[in-house]
């Protein structure tokens, strides 16, 4: 868990956009002519040169914010970051649910991972206030299924993200209501992606790699169970979710809206370079 409460700045918005362009610099020749004077390029590889350059990983630039940092400085009360070095984790575990791992991340400067496939699912029951933003990054899912699910348990209301390669769905459900689509959005081409559900009492937004839809939960949540996959004893009557495969490197609950602005930047620092 990690807590701070400093929100993204204006000037740190545009160091990540001077990031991106210095990156995009290096991919041409006459390009990098116009970087004699500072000598170096950045990239999310490892330091090595290139004719007379020193290119250098984005990690080790202080003008670079990273998708971890950017989720600290939004103060959320729970945020898992799937560190493998961990010697407890927070959260409780069935299926088999694999451990977190250092390799097969997407992002840039990611301490790891968490593999997650049919019949496994990681949760907990964190404290949930109104609005709320929860916020999952993610690699491209290999197969479809439940993603994130923020429900009360014992039958009573809730939503849950649905994936697919190509999009994500959001399904809502209450006690005397059955699940039903309230928003779907595409992916945007690449391998890393981010994931916000924004609640202000029963309005949702589904945002996704810088697009949004919106959609009305039939009920406020309570006291629900926050989730990774299709979570035990919160499934809607007469389904049966499954988990899809995909590796998960960060999850946040942020106890405000997160705004639009905040969640470019994140998909600004996951893609990166």
């Amino acid at each position: 868990m990690r807590t701070s409460s400093t929100e993204l700045s204006r000037p740190a918005w545009w160091r990540l956009l001077a990031t991106l362009g210095i990156a995009a610099l290096a991919l041409g020749g006459a390009a990098a002519a116009r970087l004699e004077s500072t000598g170096a390029l950045y990239t999310a590889e490892a330091s090595t040169t290139i004719t007379g350059f020193q290119v250098q990983s984005l990690c080790d630039w202080d003008g670079y914010e990273s998708v971890q940092d950017l989720l600290e400085e939004l103060g959320p009360p729970l945020h898992w970051g799937f560190d493998p070095d961990e010697e407890t984790v927070p959260w409780t575990a069935v299926g088999g649910a694999a451990a977190a791992e250092s390799t097969g991340t997407p992002l840039v400067c990611d301490d790891g991972v968490l593999p997650l496939s049919a019949d496994q699912s990681v949760w907990s029951t964190p404290p949930v206030s109104d609005p709320v933003t929860a916020i999952l990054v993610l690699g491209t899912p290999t197969v479809a299924g439940t993603a994130l699910t923020l429900a009360e348990p014992a039958g009573g209301g809730g939503f849950d993200v649905r994936v697919t390669a190509t999009d994500v769905s959001l399904h809502a459900w209450d006690t005397s209501v059955p699940s039903a689509a309230l928003a779907t959005v595409a992916f945007e081409p690449g391998t890393a992606h981010v994931i916000a559900v924004v609640l202000d009492g029963t309005a949702a937004t589904l945002w996704v790699d810088g697009s949004s839809n919106v959609g009305t939960l039939p009920a406020a949540l309570g006291t629900p169970t926050l989730g990774l996959g299709a979570v035990p004893g919160t499934e809607p009557d007469g389904e049966t979710p499954t988990t899809a495969s995909f590796a998960a490197t960060e999850l946040a609950l942020v106890p405000a809206v997160v705004p639009d602005a905040t969640l470019d930047a994140l998909v600004a620092a996951a893609t990166a370079p």
